[in-house]
């Protein structure tokens, strides 16, 4: 060292100085003791640092410091000198980053920084002292500021930030300290909301903004004080109103507010705040039933209407004068009659206004206002079908049984027996055919005979009754049917006769006998015929016919019917061909008609028709190639094209044609490369890849290549046994 600071330019002594600091290092790695291995660090240390004042210019020397820095670090934490450890990942620390400052793009330092940082972050883990904690906390925040002030593209940073933040709210949450763990919530997330206004689609700062205001409820649990629960509520709503500014089309934010507005209501009712808890309600609800009129299918916010509405029911149950409650249930009732208007269909706001009207029918008789109390009196079902019977067209004994028949509806929720709940199915589907008999051209009976059905149907299918489910869709198909034949465009029912159809494709999944496989097909088929002629215009009719007949297909050949399934193929390709004439999803079609060949293909080399499977193979080829030519990044077309060439392989290979054979297995092959580079895990890329190397290997032993053939069902077994 002495010679150096004479000579700082002679090459030579710098050149023996770093060896024998080198063979310093190699004692690190020596058994020896931690006392040993900290006293030679320090030496290294201080030879780097007198090095690295001598050539300031020379960036190795203050790595090499950071380095060293990094191992006595290591070596304090492993010996539980936790305190001396975070003191030298500090300076190291400190080193790295006027690195970092100086060579912004330098990897190295960049990864040594991180190394540090993890470390730091493992002292958080074995460190009992909370007081440390905090203080490593902060210093890593500290660093992540300035990497994120370095490098603010890297949104890494941010999210690192927001994680840690999080661990320090956690601690200070744990310590009691609720006021700097809100004051860390808050400044975190003005930090985050300044980010999403300028990048508003940026879901990182919006899961981090969402992880946060999911802390902060988390927090409304430890408050002992309203006051200051009702302030966090207020900064909770505040928040979510900003997101929901800055994206109206996302209906959670406005789900969010009504239900932390629900949480404020019901705060406000416990504290006594009455008329605060009906003027937030009131507000929201004014709000809510605008959209609902605006938007009636909208299932967001008809759940937040009757959430609060069940709020405004609670305060029915709180000490107020019987006027005030005259008045809340008048709201209530004309809140529900205007839903009950916008959906005429959903039984359970009739149900909502006799309950109501029951509970004012209580307060009219305490009052002594009987002649009100009797004009919202009802009677039991059975006396009122007898009514019914003799004035058939009387509406209010109508709608009374309609009211009571929604109240027995809503039992079925609360019955878990499953023989009860078939009894009370059966019994709701007889009432209604009574009225249907009674008014038929009422067909809302129709209808709701067709939905408890449906409730049947479910009930049954987890029960195991399948032949009991295939009678009941067959009578509900039959009346969904009948009704269409009188309203050939009401798009409700066909909406209704495609659901159950939808339902009843449940049972092809079902493991059942060929017989009754066939027959459920059978029935899809001639239904969505049916459909297709009601309402020819609407070419997803055809569509699913087509599907249908795929599947007939596929069931036929693997049952060895090769002839029908021909036959089922053909009307399949029948129909594609038409819907590409008509501009229906052509691609789809394309795709399933390259599909429907490949397997038509099958069936001829099955058969024993060469000429014919050649030729569907062939054509299958064609359409995949074509298909993959306009759209790579569509892997399912080289898949496709991977499959086919397989088939022709082997159709080759059964025709004597060994060269050809092998030609094609060896494009098969470059196709399953390709795309399993793209995705390595695909077990059905495998799957297939290796039955192609099974194939190829049985080719080549045909044509006398044994090592190639044993080399090709090796490679076939070793991609089988990453399945």
């Amino acid at each position: 060292m002495d010679l150096i600071q004479e000579d700082p330019d002679n090459v030579t002594f710098h050149s023996m100085f770093r060896t024998l600091l080198a063979d310093m290092e190699h004692l690190l790695t020596i058994d020896c003791t931690d006392s040993e291995k900290e006293f030679d660090i320090n030496v290294l240390i201080s030879m780097y640092e007198k090095l690295s004042q001598l050539y300031p210019s020379d960036l190795s020397h203050h790595v090499k410091i950071a380095e060293l820095n990094q191992r006595m670090g290591n070596v304090l934490m492993n010996v539980g000198r936790l305190s001396a450890a975070r003191s030298k990942y500090d300076s190291a620390l400190n080193d790295l980053i006027k690195l970092i400052q100086e060579d912004p793009e330098n990897l190295i330092f960049l990864s040594m920084f991180r190394t540090i940082l993890n470390d730091m972050e493992s002292l958080i883990k074995i460190n009992d002292n909370d007081v440390e904690k905090e203080y490593i906390f902060n210093v890593l925040i500290s660093m992540y500021e300035k990497l994120s002030t370095l490098d603010p593209s890297d949104l890494s940073y941010p999210a690192k930030l927001a994680e840690l933040n999080e661990g320090m709210i956690i601690l200070l949450i744990n310590a009691g300290r609720l006021a700097d763990a809100r004051s860390k919530y808050d400044s975190t997330l003005d930090v985050l909301m300044d980010l999403l206004q300028k990048e508003s689609d940026n879901v990182n700062f919006l899961s981090m903004i969402r992880t946060i205001l999911s802390d902060m409820e988390y927090l409304l649990e430890t408050y002992s004080s309203d006051t200051e629960k009702e302030d966090e509520l207020n900064v909770l709503i505040s928040m979510y109103e900003k997101l929901s500014t800055l994206d109206p089309s996302d209906l959670s934010y406005t789900a969010k507010i009504a239900e932390l507005n629900d949480l404020m209501i019901i705060l406000l009712i416990n504290a006594g705040r009455l008329d605060d808890a009906c003027s937030r309600s009131d507000s929201i609800l004014d709000v809510l039933m605008d959209l609902v009129q605006k938007e009636p299918d909208n299932v967001t916010f008809l759940s937040m209407v009757r959430t609060i509405l069940t709020d405004m029911e609670s305060r029915l149950d709180t000490d107020r004068s019987d006027s005030e409650k005259v008045a809340d249930l008048n709201v209530l009732l004309s809140m529900y009659e205007k839903l009950s208007t916008l959906d005429p269909s959903d039984l359970s706001y009739t149900a909502k206004i006799t309950g109501l009207n029951e509970r004012m029918i209580l307060l009219l008789i305490n009052a002594g206002r009987l002649d009100d109390a009797r004009s919202r009196s009802d009677s039991t079902l059975d006396v009122l079908m007898d009514l019914v019977q003799k004035e058939p067209d009387n509406v209010t004994f109508l709608s009374m049984i309609h009211t009571i028949l929604a109240d027995l509806e809503s039992l079925l929720d609360t019955e878990f027996d499953a023989s009860k709940k078939e009894a009370d199915l059966n019994f709701l589907i007889s009432m209604y055919e009574k009225l249907s008999i009674l008014d038929p051209s009422d067909l809302s009976y129709h209808i709701k005979i067709v939905e408890l059905n449906e409730l049947m149907i479910g009930l049954l299918m987890n029960a195991g009754r399948i032949d009991d489910v295939r009678s009941r869709y067959g009578s509900t198909l039959n009346i969904l049917m009948k009704l269409m034949q009188g309203e050939t465009e009401n798009v409700t029912f066909i909406s209704m006769f495609r659901n159950v159809l939808n339902g009843m494709e449940r049972l092809l999944e079902i493991d059942c006998g060929e017989s009754e496989k066939e027959e459920d097909l059978d029935v899809l088929i001639s239904m969505y015929e049916k459909l297709s002629l009601i309402d020819p215009s609407d070419l997803s009719h055809h569509a699913k016919v087509a599907d249908l007949y795929d599947r007939m297909g596929s069931f036929l050949m693997n049952a060895g019917r090769n002839v029908d399934a021909r036959s089922s193929y053909e009307m399949a390709l029948s129909i594609r061909n038409m819907l590409i004439e008509k501009g229906e999803s052509p691609i789809v079609q394309e795709f399933e008609i390259a599909s429907i060949r490949n397997n038509l293909g099958t069936m001829f080399a099955q058969d024993g028709e060469f000429t014919e499977a050649k030729a569907m193979f062939e054509a299958s080829l064609k359409a995949y190639v074509d298909l993959f030519d306009r759209d790579k990044e569509d892997a399912a077309y080289q898949y496709g094209a991977a499959l086919t060439l397989n088939n022709l392989a082997k159709l080759f290979a059964d025709m004597g044609r060994h060269e050809d054979a092998k030609s094609i297995y060896e494009s098969a092959l470059e196709a399953y490369v390709e795309l399993l580079n793209a995705d390595p895990e695909n077990v059905r890329y495998k799957k297939h890849a290796s039955r192609t190397l099974d194939n190829l290997g049985s080719l080549l032993g045909e044509m006398g290549r044994g090592e190639d053939s044993i080399r090709m069902h090796e490679a076939a077994q070793e991609l089988r046994s990453e399945i």
